[in-house]
């Protein structure tokens, strides 16, 4: 597989439970940008790959299809999977990956490596493996 989903229970590394509420621990790694995404139903998003980065993506209400494969590969079949709300999915470097959103979702993005606008084109390159 391309993309491994961390967790398919809905929790992520474990969930700390107290008469206050629920504590979610999603992600135990440096991370240096967090974008908040929301989509709506039939949108796609990604059709990019990262070249040095990881990316994780934390479904937190929705669902999406996820679609992968190695970077400018099309030797490889694409890899489908469903991605629910509570479910964490990793793109390791030098995968393309897009997604196509079920009904309206909000996902948080998660990255190691900063993303300024200025270094769009260094981090960020277009690969259209799900045509709209």
């Amino acid at each position: 597989l391309v993309f491994a989903v961390v967790a398919t229970t809905g929790l992520i590394l474990g969930a700390v439970y107290t008469d206050a509420g629920t504590i979610i621990n999603v992600l135990n790694k440096p991370v240096r940008h967090v974008a908040v995404i929301f989509s709506g139903q039939g949108t796609i998003r990604g059709n990019h790959w990262h070249p040095e980065d990881d990316q994780y993506l934390y479904v937190v209400f929705g669902s999406m299809v996820s679609h992968s494969r190695p970077a400018n590969d099309p030797s490889f079949l694409i890899h489908s999977m469903p991605v629910h709300a509570g479910q964490l999915l990793h793109s390791p470097p030098g995968v393309t990956h897009a997604y196509k959103f079920e009904m309206e979702s909000m996902c948080i993005a998660l990255t190691i490596d900063s993303r300024e606008p200025s270094r769009f084109a260094e981090h960020t390159i277009r690969e259209e493996i799900l045509p709209p």
